[in-house]
C-alpha cells in the first residue's frame, strides 16, 4: 500500500470516473486502475462498483473512504507544518467548502484577490460540515464557504451567494414532460432521493418544505454524490432537488422549483470564519474582500 494508491482512490470517489480521476492525477487510466486493484487486494474488499456507465462506492468503499481521507489529510498537515517552519513568512489561506458549494463560482470570485495578492498561496479543501466545523474550531482552516445556517460558537459570517433549486422528476412521473418550472405545492407528495446529511442539502430541503407548510418525504436510501441522484431519477427510483450548479449540463429534465409566491426556491451560502483564530493581515484582507468587494464582482459575473 502506498500514498499514490490512496490518492487515486480518493480521486475516483470524488469524480465517480476512472478517466477523470486519471486526468486529475496526471497518470494513465490503466496505471490508475491497476493501482486501485492492488489496493483493493491489500484491503481484501472492493472499493468501487464499475459499470459501463458509472462508478460508485461499494458499502465497503464507503466505510473505508473516511479513513483514506484521514491518512491523506494527516500527510497534508505534516507537509504544511514542515513548510511553515522552513518558510515562516509564507502567506497562506486555507479555504474549506461544502460539496454543495459551486466551486467554479468560488474560483471565479477568488481570482481578482489572487491577482492582487500573488504572494498569497490559497489551499482548498472540500469537507462535510462536521469536519469543516472541527477544522475551523482547531484553527486548521481560515475561511469556510457553506450553506446558510452553519452553527458554531464564535463564528463570523457574511452572505456569499444564492443558487436556485431545481426539481428533477423521476422518469415516468407526471412531471417528466413539464415546462421550465414546477410549483412546490404540485410536487410536495413526491418521494425524494437525497445524499447524506454532511453536505447540507437535506437540511436545506427540509427547511424549504417546512417553511412552505409541507413535509419533506425522503427515500430510504442515500446516494454518495449528486450524479447518482440524477441517475436514480432517470431510472424512476425517485425525484430529487438540486442546486442549479449541481445539475449536470446534459440533464434536460431539471425544472426550477417555485414557491407559493412564484419566486424560485433558493439555497443561500455564507462566508464563515472563526473570530478566535489568529488573523494575519492577508487573512483580514481576504475577509474584507468577501464582505465588501466580492458581492459586486459576483453581480458582474452573473450579469455577464
Amino acid at each position: 500500500m502506498n500514498l499514490s494508491q490512496l490518492k487515486y482512490a480518493l480521486a475516483v470517489a470524488e469524480t465517480s470516473s476512472f478517466s477523470r480521476a486519471s486526468e486529475r492525477c496526471f497518470v494513465t487510466q490503466p496505471s490508475l486502475s491497476n493501482a486501485i486493484s492492488q489496493l483493493e487486494e491489500e484491503f481484501g474488499g472492493r472499493l468501487f462498483l464499475r459499470t459501463t456507465h458509472s462508478v460508485s462506492l461499494t458499502p465497503f468503499g464507503a466505510r473505508m473512504l473516511p479513513h483514506i481521507v484521514a491518512v491523506l489529510d494527516a500527510l497534508s498537515e505534516l507537509e504544511r507544518t514542515a513548510k511553515d517552519l522552513v518558510e515562516p513568512e509564507q502567506k497562506l489561506v486555507r479555504i474549506g467548502f461544502s460539496p454543495l458549494v459551486d466551486l467554479q463560482l468560488l474560483a471565479a470570485v477568488l481570482e481578482p484577490f489572487k491577482r492582487a495578492n500573488k504572494d498569497v498561496e490559497i489551499v482548498m479543501k472540500e469537507c462535510f460540515l462536521g469536519e469543516l466545523r472541527e477544522r475551523l474550531a482547531q484553527h486548521k482552516i481560515d475561511v469556510l464557504f457553506v450553506p446558510e445556517g452553519f452553527e458554531m460558537r464564535f463564528a463570523g459570517k457574511a452572505t456569499f451567494y444564492s443558487d436556485d433549486m431545481c426539481f428533477i422528476p423521476r422518469s415516468g412521473s407526471a412531471y417528466d414532460q413539464a415546462g421550465p418550472s414546477v410549483k412546490l405545492e404540485d410536487v410536495s407528495d413526491e418521494v425524494f432521493t437525497i445524499t447524506g446529511e454532511g453536505c447540507g442539502l437535506a437540511i436545506a430541503l427540509r427547511g424549504i418544505f417546512r417553511s412552505s407548510g409541507y413535509e419533506f418525504r425522503q427515500y430510504a436510501g442515500q446516494a454518495v454524490n449528486y450524479s447518482v441522484l440524477e441517475d436514480w431519477a432517470s431510472l424512476g427510483i425517485g425525484s430529487t432537488i438540486l442546486p442549479r450548479s449541481k445539475v449536470s449540463k446534459k440533464n434536460s429534465a431539471a425544472r426550477v422549483l417555485l414557491l407559493k409566491n412564484g419566486d424560485a426556491a433558493t439555497i443561500r451560502f455564507e462566508t464563515v470564519w472563526n473570530k478566535r483564530s489568529p488573523q494575519p493581515a492577508h487573512i483580514k484582507e481576504l475577509l474584507q474582500y468577501f464582505r465588501k468587494l466580492a458581492p459586486e464582482y459576483l453581480k458582474g459575473l452573473r450579469a455577464g
